[in-house]
Order: structure tokens, then C-alpha cells, then sequence
């Protein structure tokens, strides 16, 4: 409906402008031309968001990385409960992303990563 308003505002344009239908135009094109890719990407970055599971993935492999090999001999239900003992998650959904936000206890540190197209980024 919305769209269809904008359309009709646009074809006014063109009668408004007068001698400047190419200026008309090349503001419809540029003005649709927006909006599909708006509309596509929107859609690609809903339709590739990722979930809550794979940030809990994520968070275990930077634990095993930044942590000493001997870590590593520790089983994942361990090292869980030590992250959620030390830690505090929130996994916020904005529509095409999520924004997760990780407190440490002891620090009252937050730290923030972003989730999109199946991936997750420390921000």
C-alpha cells in the first residue's frame, strides 16, 4: 500500500515537473532501484542470520583458543559450565541480525558481538 502511494506520488512528479520528465525519471529509477535492493538484501540478511546455538559454538572455540593447550584435554560440558559460572549472555534479535552482549562477572566487562550471515564478529 505504502508502495503503491510513493508510485502514484512519483507519476504526479512527472506532471508536476513538466518540461523535466527526464529528472522525473531518473528519480523513479534511482528511487526503485532502492528499494529492490533494500528489499533483496533485507531478505538475504534475515534468511542468513544466525542462531543462538552457533554463538554458543563460537564463544567455545575463541575459549579454546585463547586458553593453554592443556585446556584442551577438558570436555566441552566442563568448559559450558565454567563459561555460563564466570559469564552472563544476551543474545538481542534486530530482524537481520543479532547482537549479543557477554559480561564477566568478576569485571562487569561487556563485550559485544554481531551475528550475520551465519557468522558471528566481536564489535
Amino acid at each position: 500500500m505504502i508502495l503503491y502511494c510513493i508510485y502514484n506520488y512519483l507519476q504526479m512528479s512527472d506532471f508536476v515537473l513538466g518540461a523535466f520528465g527526464l529528472v522525473g525519471s531518473v528519480i523513479k529509477f534511482g528511487f526503485w532501484t532502492v528499494v529492490t535492493v533494500g528489499t533483496v538484501g533485507g531478505a538475504f540478511l534475515y534468511m542468513t542470520k544466525p542462531d543462538n546455538k552457533s554463538f554458543d559454538k563460537y564463544m567455545n572455540s575463541q575459549i579454546r583458543q585463547n586458553t593453554p593447550p592443556i585446556v584442551s584435554l577438558v570436555p566441552n560440558k566442563v568448559v559450558n559450565v565454567a563459561k555460563s559460572a564466570i559469564t552472563t549472555t544476551v543474545v538481542k534479535d534486530y530482524v537481520v541480525v543479532k547482537v549479543a552482549e557477554v559480561t564477566v562477572v568478576g569485571d562487569n566487562k561487556t563485550n559485544y558481538y554481531i551475528g550475520v550471515v551465519q557468522n558471528w564478529f566481536a564489535m
